[in-house]
């Protein structure tokens, strides 16, 4: 990964964020297997910025708390979004 690229990347996140309120999307149910949570996710906390993740069932997980949830890896759903 071109580390340049990701962070002016993470960088037009950010002023766009400021400006409105942002949401990155994604159709996995389980964010811990996002691949958004590990690239971005886990950047942004890193950097003390608050990373939400809305689950299935309607609940929003703080990015801090994944880790906390056992997630089976055999009941992973990932949503027909069409």
């Amino acid at each position: 990964m071109n580390l340049d690229i990701f962070k002016k990347g993470i960088r037009l996140l950010l002023d766009h964020a400021v400006k409105t309120p942002t949401a990155l999307m994604c159709s996995e149910e389980d964010p811990s297997h996002c691949h958004r949570h590990h690239l971005i996710g886990v950047y942004l906390t890193r950097n003390g910025i608050d990373v939400l993740h809305i689950r299935g069932d309607g609940n929003i997980v703080k990015d801090q708390q994944l880790s906390k949830l056992s997630g089976d890896p055999s009941t992973l759903q990932q949503h027909n979004l069409f």
